[in-house]
């Protein structure tokens, strides 16, 4: 099961209860690329396979729709626009795919912890 925001990634602290992280809660939805980079961080090493991480991506976006993303049910990224923010973080060499399991590239490790890190207002613990 996905961590759900459990951990923050590379030393992100708490974000302080303030009318911005308010805001960026209710009125910004989840990136593709951010929820792409959380999926496999939450995997580990082994890597995850692109239907892996669509079904992450699912679970996690769902518990933040129930708990007041800026997001409805039919807005969630579509397959299509998961595998183009896969393909966009392969292509810059942020990711490496083999037979379609996709790994973070250790040495660009630290870019994938902000991409991750920019979901952290939905943190609802």
């Amino acid at each position: 099961m996905i961590g759900l925001l459990s951990k923050t990634y590379l030393g992100c602290e708490e974000l302080p209860n303030s009318s911005s992280t308010f805001l960026a809660l209710h009125i910004y939805p989840p990136l593709p690329v951010p929820l792409v980079c959380h999926a496999l961080l939450d995997a580990g090493v082994g890597g995850l396979k692109s239907l892996e991480i669509v079904v992450r991506i699912y679970d996690l976006v769902d518990t933040f729709i129930a708990n007041g993303a800026a997001m409805k049910p039919s807005e969630k990224p579509r397959q299509k626009t998961i595998e183009n923010a896969l393909e966009m973080l392969r292509l810059r060499g942020i990711v490496s795919e083999n037979e379609d399991v996709f790994q973070i590239v250790g040495a660009r490790r630290t870019l994938i912890d902000y991409y991750a890190n920019s979901l952290a207002h939905f943190n609802f613990q």
